[in-house]
């Protein structure tokens, strides 16, 4: 085993009496935190929720919620309790996505963060603020407050990372209660993905895909609901890994110099079509909503 230079094993103080000096060496090592950039929706926009620092340094700015790893605690336990303790929340979606290890980050010493996304359904919306944190606030995604450390670099990074996971993990429902309605769930891929879908093509998909089905059950409705209700498949998706993906059609127009001139002509009429489809889409500024699910693999029947 190589060690620093000048040190020896026996440079390693250790105690029976104090657990602890187990982890103390007499060269420089850095410190490790856990940060949670807390992703809410609300039915209209993306949410992030903040704390105001109660501490020096940057006392009073906002900042995201974490705190230094324990000895006997791993870098997902470590997020999950500063959750809890500086937000009252548990039992969220917790994704890691960063390491953020540059030099003079946190001026109190050589620190390196481990950052995670968490995701909070609407019913889990209410938080409290608690330990160090002097309050906790959720914020609009585009209109955050001056930040403390380098936690805006954080927030934009993972925004990128949400967007990039939505197609290939059901994060979106992490976003949303049991029951919701289509628009909602189109709201959430609209606001991640920062853009807009026609509602029918965005219904269409979810129900092809599968990734659906309507509630018939009127005792999951909330009270007073009255539109269509849907949910995610949630045991469909966990089997959903036993299947291939069916492969993907031939697109159309794809023309070959030994097609018979009838085919020709009807591939040359399918790619006209598509051609003013993908006009018509441009001009109304909606995204295509092919793909949209494609983390869902739809079982052959």
């Amino acid at each position: 085993m190589n060690h620093p230079k000048g040190h020896t094993p026996n440079d390693r103080l250790t105690s029976d009496h104090n657990p602890e000096l187990r982890f103390c060496y007499r060269y420089p090592h850095a410190a490790i935190t856990a940060d949670c950039v807390i992703f809410g929706f609300n039915g209209k926009a993306l949410k992030i929720l903040l704390i105001e620092r109660g501490n020096e340094p940057f006392l009073g700015y906002w900042a995201l919620p974490g705190g230094f790893m324990r000895m006997d605690e791993t870098i997902e336990e470590t997020a999950a309790r500063e959750l809890r303790e500086e937000t009252n929340l548990s039992n969220v979606f917790l994704d890691q996505f960063k390491v953020y290890s540059k030099v003079g980050r946190d001026p109190r010493e050589r620190v390196v963060t481990v950052a995670f996304i968490a995701l909070v359904k609407p019913d889990d919306y209410n938080v409290l603020a608690g330990d160090d944190a002097a309050n906790a606030m959720w914020f609009d995604d585009d209109m955050l407050p001056p930040l403390a450390f380098d936690h805006s670099e954080i927030i934009r990074e993972a925004r990128e990372y949400l967007k990039e996971i939505l197609l290939l993990k059901p994060v979106a429902f992490e976003l949303l209660n049991k029951t919701f309605t289509i628009s909602q769930l189109q709201t959430v891929y609209e606001v991640i993905n920062r853009t807009s879908y026609d509602r029918r093509n965005f219904l269409r998909t979810a129900i092809d895909s599968d990734v659906i089905s309507e509630v018939k059950d009127l005792n999951e409705a909330p009270a007073g609901r009255t539109g269509k209700l849907y949910t995610f498949n949630e045991e469909r998706f966990a089997k959903s890994a036993d299947f291939e993906p069916e492969p993907n059609p031939p697109l159309p127009g794809a023309l070959t110099g030994f097609s018979h001139p009838d085919t020709r002509r009807r591939e040359e009429r399918h790619l006209r079509a598509e051609r003013k489809e993908e006009k018509e889409l441009r001009e109304e500024r909606k995204a295509p909503t092919k793909g949209l699910f494609g983390f869902f693999s739809k079982p052959s029947r």
